[in-house]
């Protein structure tokens, strides 16, 4: 449940839907990057890591902004068959 109340119910959405490679919930995934979190931000960038999605790419860069989830970002970036992600 990605709009769960809980901070842990979220991450372990998170965690699910980057395992399953839950295309669906990407839009969902990239909007928890501003989640008050910082778990919830980490388990965002896991997830968009395993689901390598040019879409969800400009988030993810945009998360490299967030100096407490900016390693997290930079790893998954590069993740994205894509090349903004190398800029």
């Amino acid at each position: 449940r990605l709009t769960d109340k809980d901070a842990k119910v979220r991450t372990t959405a998170l965690t699910a839907y980057g395992q399953i490679r839950g295309a669906e919930g990407a839009a969902r995934m990239a909007e928890l990057l501003k989640d008050p979190e910082v778990d919830v931000r980490r388990a965002a960038l896991a997830a968009l890591a395993e689901l390598k999605s040019p879409a969800t790419l400009p988030a993810v860069l945009a998360a490299a902004n967030d100096t407490t989830v900016r390693f997290e970002a930079q790893t998954a970036a590069p993740a994205t068959p894509d090349k903004r992600a190398l800029a």
